[in-house]
């Protein structure tokens, strides 16, 4: 896979998303591409071992869909795609600043960290 191609996607039809879950303090990373279903969007998706959702239409009728990647799954794709990022350089900043505040369990962080990348989502 070129991570490069990966990244271009990403930074155009992606999303990069730290997520808490309702209860306790833990988080994960969370990645998405959404695009037109289309053969080509299948096999990527394939080439990962991911499934593909059809998650809607467009508003020509046209279906689209997602792959999603989340936990160490996202970790290791943001780690090979992450390098290659334009728009959205500043979210993978934030990441590699979450996986040092986790690293060293510094709470407060990790939180801050979630907060910035909420910010930075509404950017780009």
């Amino acid at each position: 896979m070129d991570f490069k191609y990966l990244a271009g996607l990403l930074d155009g039809d992606g999303s990069i998303s730290l997520v808490k879950p309702k209860r306790g303090l833990k988080m994960y990373l969370f990645i998405q591409v959404t695009q037109l279903d289309s053969p080509e969007f299948r096999a990527l998706a394939e080439e990962f071992d991911r499934d593909v959702w059809v998650v809607g239409t467009t508003s020509a009728g046209n279906p689209c869909a997602k792959i999603a990647w989340c936990g160490k799954d996202a970790e290791e794709i943001l780690r090979q795609a992450g390098p290659g990022l334009r728009l959205k350089a500043k979210q993978y900043a934030i990441y590699q600043e979450w996986l040092v505040a986790r690293a060293e369990n510094d709470v407060d962080r990790v939180l801050q960290c979630r907060e910035e990348m909420m910010a930075a989502n509404r950017l780009t």
